[in-house]
């Protein structure tokens, strides 16, 4: 039970700081190239990430942090659709039924770096669900298609390019834990 506790604590905290980084340093900075329309949507959505590690890893114990993370934060910062947290937090759990029903399994092993690919094609497919979620969500909410027609395909690169980042950051920082591990024991 307790580590049950840590593991939902773990993927909050990571899909939280995921969203402040996302929100605060990158999005800052697309949007001075993006319409102001597009604000609602990443062209680098690193949340998606920890959405696919964190349902490769747990499975359906991932939901509910990133169901609360994903309901909060947009609340906190006063995006309207709240609905969306629920597309994201199903989105990457969804992927990984899809393919399961297609007699892909994809299970976390040793070398968890051999299944890159694997996983983009689930960050991607579960980019797609999210992407057609959300706009729906948001033509509920009274936005227009004119406003929504726009983020599908933002919403879809902004989750792929998103858990590549966060992926290729992993492995980055995985890397130099080693370099530094090795200096460190000579």
């Amino acid at each position: 039970m307790k580590a049950q506790a840590l593991e939902m604590a773990l993927i909050a905290v990571a899909y939280l700081v995921t969203y402040l980084l996302t929100f605060y340093l990158w999005m800052p900075v697309q949007n001075l190239f993006l319409e102001p329309g597009l604000a609602l949507a990443s062209l680098i959505f690193l949340p998606h990430g920890v959405r696919v590690l964190s349902v490769f890893l747990v499975g359906a114990r991932s939901i509910p942090p990133l169901l609360i993370v994903g309901i909060i934060v947009p609340f906190l910062m006063g995006y309207p659709a709240y609905l969306a947290g629920v597309a994201g937090a199903l989105c990457a759990y969804l992927a990984f039924k899809i393919f399961l029903l297609a007699g892909y399994r994809v299970e976390p092993r040793a070398q968890l770096i051999s299944q890159w690919r694997s996983l983009m094609l689930i960050a991607f497919v579960a980019a797609v669900i999210n992407g057609l979620a959300i706009p729906a969500i948001l033509l509920a909410e009274s936005f227009t298609e004119a406003e929504v027609t726009p983020l599908i395909l933002m919403f879809v690169i902004g989750d792929t390019l998103g858990a590549f980042v966060f992926f290729a950051l992993l492995a980055a920082g995985g890397r130099t834990y080693q370099w530094l591990h090795g200096r460190l024991s000579d």
